[in-house]
């Protein structure tokens, strides 16, 4: 299975997640609690979710961390490439985000009921407390297979290892590992040319001086790399 297959798998395994956890935390009953008075003759049943309208509004705002995960999750089952590492990020924080609600619902729900003669959590916290947790839990998978995202600096002198993408390595650009300096995270290159480095455009002439078409760094003839960003020269 290659990288682009086990995300797409994460992703789908986080989309059932948060999409049943959102479906059954609307549709269906959070909670209820009974009370019945023998003396007085009555009995009360009572229920927090779609049969009230009320409730159905905060049980709508407690989906929303689900409903936003549903939406990246089957962006990434679709196209992994799609989705950048911060967006994998907010959606692993908003999913850990929306667990919590849930927990801080439950609890409020404890306490207000706690006087009934019986109550109990019903398909809608149960459903949306595993689907979150199944939601999370893909998300930060899916999270590791992306990296940080950030530049990685290369002290002077530091002996570069290789790199590898989808089973291919990837070439180094030498100017960098010679001059010291940073290799940026560009996801869209290597989307773009999977087996292979992305091609570097030649020297170009502008006027009677060579510049670097990377930076536009004036260089001279027969230097192998730009002295200011190490793209190669052709």
């Amino acid at each position: 299975m290659t990288q682009g297959d086990s995300r797409s798998a994460l992703f789908v395994g986080a989309l059932l997640g948060s999409f049943v956890g959102a479906l059954l935390l609307i549709f269906t009953d959070f909670g209820g609690w009974y009370n019945y008075n023998y003396y007085a003759g009555f009995r009360e049943w009572g229920y927090i979710g779609i049969s009230s309208p009320i409730s159905l509004l905060g049980v709508i705002f407690f989906a929303l961390p689900f409903i936003y995960c549903s939406f990246v999750s089957l962006k990434g089952a679709q196209n992994p490439n799609s989705l950048s590492p911060h967006t994998v990020a907010l959606a692993y924080r908003v999913s850990i985000i929306g667990v919590i609600l849930i927990i801080i619902a439950a609890v409020v729900f404890v306490v207000a009921v706690s006087g009934a003669d019986d109550w109990w959590f019903d398909a809608g916290f149960y459903g949306s407390m595993i689907g979150g947790l199944l939601t999370v839990i893909m998300l930060r998978m899916a999270k590791a297979q992306y990296g940080t995202g950030q530049a990685t600096t290369i002290p002077f002198g530091q002996t570069i290892q290789p790199v590898f993408y989808q089973g291919q390595q990837q070439p180094i650009n030498p100017g960098v590992a010679q001059t010291g300096g940073q290799i940026p995270y560009v996801p869209q290159l290597y989307q773009q040319y999977p087996a292979q480095a992305p091609p570097t455009p030649p020297a170009q002439q502008a006027g009677s001086v060579w510049s670097c078409l990377m930076c536009g760094a004036p260089v001279e003839q027969g230097m192998r790399f730009c002295q200011r960003c190490g793209a190669p020269i052709q």
